[in-house]
């Protein structure tokens, strides 16, 4: 798939939040971003992973994104 392909060549370098709000906006589908960030919050064990979800599921996607 071309997003996923385009995830592991950007690894890394910063531009992957722009890439997954541009396709969830595209896709009308807050549900592709928000769960990105949840498993990654959450392999990462911070426990705001479900809060940063249910904030995201609303659209609210831009600055400043506060918990």
């Amino acid at each position: 798939m071309a997003i996923e392909e385009g995830a592991l060549e950007t690894a890394y370098e910063g531009h992957r939040w722009s890439d997954l709000l541009r396709v969830a906006r595209r896709r009308n589908d807050p549900s592709f971003l928000a769960d990105k960030v949840f498993e990654k919050m959450q392999k990462d064990g911070n426990a705001g992973a479900g809060a940063a979800r249910a904030k995201l599921m609303s659209r609210d996607w831009y600055l400043p994104f506060k918990w």
